[in-house]
């Protein structure tokens, strides 16, 4: 595999090619491959369009407003709406630089408000300037600011790694400082412990410059709040191997091709999670934001495929096949004839099941009958009715009361209002989506279901499965998170449903938040 234009998921990683190792690492870029190796590449082949309150931009010009305030530090209390619009000149004015001009203008083109507006640049510097409100430079060290750099760049090689950073601010006192925008952390959160080792690698790049740092501390200026940081030698040594490690699985990783897939918090940021297996479905106005600008299967530029081999790892342990039984890509739509629909049971394959089900030649299957109604049974099975509680296949009686059979017309019905054209597919994505989602939190109690992954699945073992609660269970739960989605959304429906049912697992087996 050569073109990294083409995504293939297979047995729990991402397999893709040309996908080139960086020269150096930066710490944004070894936590993303550290969070999720998939997550990694995502960033690197598809560049998601930047939309209003985009935190990336607004991050950017109030880092910029920050090191302009820091210039002048006997302003305690800055102007920060008018910093923030200088600092959007300042971040053009350096992207006009050669090594720069990659990044083009620091504000995305053509982005609207909610109210349909293209949004300006002093309406970005407001935004921006939000995040710093209230927000003064003593807070940061707990006295005013002496400057000894700002946005100080750093190049160089610390624990066998070529590493590349910029310090927002160090202070002449050997303090420094890095500007966090976004939300506080608690400081045993992952994002806390990554903002600390960030810091660290900071520590020892300046250290290995030959400048001494006495103290380092995230700043996180919405909140108002200084987070010192642990420079002790343990805990560099800790960040020490973490650094060169995630280094080094990232060039095993470049060099095989093939990347791993690790589902979190973070999925409906990254932006492959519309196309991932194994992308978690995060809830939240940002979250959907965020997921809804990603990849989809319906990109020309891309060719994305699930492998034939792909597996889910489960959460109560072991790995299980489920092949594309989450997510099947949405076919493309195809344009509607104006003359009535053909009828299907005139097609090849409507003859073959008509002639399994045992209907009469007498019968025009797709409208009104031309002979007197009968009752039909298939050539194998005897229709009979008997207790609802009693299975719905056995010994070759169809139980038309059985809790299975009436659960199986139920979701037929179900899938014929989500798609109408296409009932016999949507039923499969449904059940399959259910099954898997059952299966990986309850494990074998679930039942295999031989054919169901080829949409012809064995009967009675169908049947059998449909019979049990937890087939019910797994049913309502599909329909109440399917409330507004459509046939293409089955697929991040059934991840739901596993996430549910995973707290009911947990709850009864006595385990802890």
């Amino acid at each position: 595999m050569t073109d990294m234009r083409k995504l293939v998921f297979d047995e729990g990683a991402l397999l893709t090619g040309n996908v080139r190792m960086p020269a150096h690492a930066s710490y944004s870029a070894l936590n993303t491959f550290s969070t999720c190796p998939g997550m990694w590449v995502g960033g690197k082949v598809y560049k998601e369009p930047r939309r209003y309150g985009d935190p990336l931009t607004i991050g950017s010009i109030a880092h910029a407003a920050l090191e302009l305030a820091m210039r002048r530090p006997d302003e305690l209390e800055p102007d920060w709406p008018a910093l923030c619009r200088e600092g959007i000149e300042l971040e053009r004015e350096r992207n006009r630089l050669p090594e720069n001009q990659w990044k083009g203008d620091p504000l995305p083109q053509d982005v609207v408000a909610p109210d349909g507006h293209a949004v300006t640049a002093d309406e970005w510097a407001d935004m921006a300037a939000g995040r710093l409100r209230g927000f003064r430079l003593d807070l940061a060290l707990n006295r005013p600011p002496t400057p000894a750099a700002c946005e100080q760049r750093l190049e160089m090689e610390v624990w066998g790694v070529p590493m590349v950073g910029s310090v927002d601010y160090r202070d002449r006192s050997g303090q420094i400082v890095d500007w966090k925008t976004g939300r506080l952390p608690a400081p045993s959160d992952d994002k806390a412990v990554g903002h600390a080792d960030q810091l660290r690698i900071y520590a020892r790049m300046l250290e290995t410059a030959g400048i001494h740092v006495a103290d380092a501390r995230d700043v996180y200026v919405e909140h108002n709040v200084a987070r010192p940081v642990d420079l002790s030698d343990e805990q560099m040594e800790l960040t020490g191997m973490w650094t060169s490690d995630t280094w080094a699985r990232m060039r095993g990783s470049v060099t095989a091709g093939r990347y791993g897939l690790n589902p979190s918090y973070l999925c409906s940021w990254c932006p492959l999670s519309k196309v991932c297996p194994k992308a978690m479905r995060i809830r939240g106005a940002k979250a959907k934001a965020a997921y809804e600008i990603g990849l989809d299967w319906s990109n020309p530029d891309f060719d994305i495929q699930l492998g034939d081999a792909y597996r889910v790892h489960t959460k109560t342990g072991g790995n299980m096949s489920v092949l594309s039984l989450l997510d099947d890509p949405p076919q493309q739509p195809q344009p509607k004839a104006h003359m009535p629909a053909a009828d299907p049971w005139n097609s090849e394959e409507g003859r073959k099941a008509a002639e399994r089900w045992g209907f009469s030649d007498t019968t025009q299957l797709g409208g009104q009958s031309q002979s007197e109604p009968q009752t039909v049974e298939p050539p194998d099975l005897r229709l009979v009715t008997h207790k609802p509680y009693e299975p719905s296949l056995s010994e070759g009686h169809l139980n038309t009361a059985g809790y299975g059979f009436g659960q199986l017309q139920s979701m037929a019905a179900y899938a014929w209002g989500l798609d109408h054209d296409d009932p016999y597919g949507t039923l499969m994505l449904l059940l399959k989506g259910e099954w898997a989602a059952a299966r990986n939190v309850w494990g074998a109690i679930v039942p295999d279901i031989p054919g169901l992954k080829d949409d012809q699945p064995d009967r009675q073992a169908l049947l059998d499965w449909l019979d049990a609660p937890l087939a019910r269970d797994a049913d309502r739960i599909m329909r109440a998170v399917m409330d507004g989605r459509t046939k293409t959304d089955i697929g991040q429906a059934a991840r739901d449903v596993a996430e549910i049912m995973t707290v009911t697992r947990r709850i009864v087996a006595g385990e802890t938040k």
